[in-house]
């Protein structure tokens, strides 16, 4: 999904929380793990969600990495 907006391939209320998800770890710079469950194809998947901060050279928060599984 490199290059891809959330809101592309995800419907809006889980684009809500996955947002938020990643403002709690910009903002703290501490990872976070959380899941989520989305219908694809008429089937529910289960997805369970990693993401971790990523540091400047300074110590500073620069931006995060996510790391999805299907655990369905």
């Amino acid at each position: 999904m490199i290059g891809h907006r959330d809101d592309e391939f995800l419907p809006p209320e889980v684009v809500k929380e996955l947002v938020l998800c990643k403002r709690q770890v910009l903002e703290s710079g501490a990872g976070r793990r959380t899941e989520i469950r989305l219908q694809i194809d008429g089937a529910e998947r289960v997805f369970d969600i990693t993401l971790e901060p990523m540091f400047d050279k300074d110590g500073q928060t620069s931006g995060l990495t996510a790391v999805w599984i299907d655990i369905t």
